[in-house]
């Protein structure tokens, strides 16, 4: 099984924390992880010029996320984490929200394959929060239903609340157990399909 990790917020920072143990447990099952960490990534958002739906099948900037997405095109798990700030996800996650607008088609609100790549993918969705649950899970629903809409077909959310401090996250057992139990589901689950 391979996964794409990207690190929204900072590599020292709770939600990067949290997709850790995500991650550990994986790597324990035998997932294949490449991870990055956006805010080391030199890339714009979406300059809406539609260039990927006009002149190419892919995002035609060319920088430090264009082998990201390709990677996500080819991966079975893309976890994503961030902390959340002024009630969204960080500036650089938002950037790399805007940029999977190339992943669909030219002809995607009339084409029943609106995607260009395989259907079936998961989406794991890390969120770190000082507020208590459900807390801002309306950011999650929202990235929710645009990886749905790109052929993804399942979401989850790690929904690490009442988090104020790094520190914080190994003192959550509940966290921790969710954050490995997940691993450990979605790995058994494709070993289970034959998939490797």
């Amino acid at each position: 099984m391979k996964i794409v990790n990207l690190y929204g917020s900072e590599r020292t920072g709770s939600s990067a924390a949290v997709a850790d143990y995500f991650l550990a447990a994986a790597k324990e099952l035998g997932a294949l992880i490449t991870s990055h960490t956006l805010e080391d990534l030199k890339f714009a958002g979406c300059i809406k010029c539609m260039g990927c739906k006009t002149k190419s099948d892919r995002c035609v900037l060319d920088d430090g996320l264009s082998h990201v997405l390709d990677e996500i095109a080819l991966t079975d798990v893309l976890v994503l984490s961030t902390g959340v700030y002024y009630g969204d996800t960080t500036g650089d996650l938002c950037a790399f929200e805007s940029r999977t607008f190339s992943l669909l088609q030219s002809d995607y609100e009339d084409n029943p394959a609106r995607f260009r790549m395989p259907s079936g993918k998961i989406l794991v969705f890390i969120m770190a929060q000082g507020a208590p649950a459900p807390g801002y899970v309306a950011i999650y629903e929202r990235f929710k239903k645009i990886f749905i809409s790109y052929g993804f077909s399942e979401c989850h959310l790690i929904n690490a609340d009442a988090i104020h401090f790094p520190g914080d996250v190994r003192n959550r057992n509940d966290i921790i157990a969710a954050t490995k139990e997940l691993a450990k589901k979605i790995c058994s689950m494709h070993t289970s399909q034959g998939k490797e």
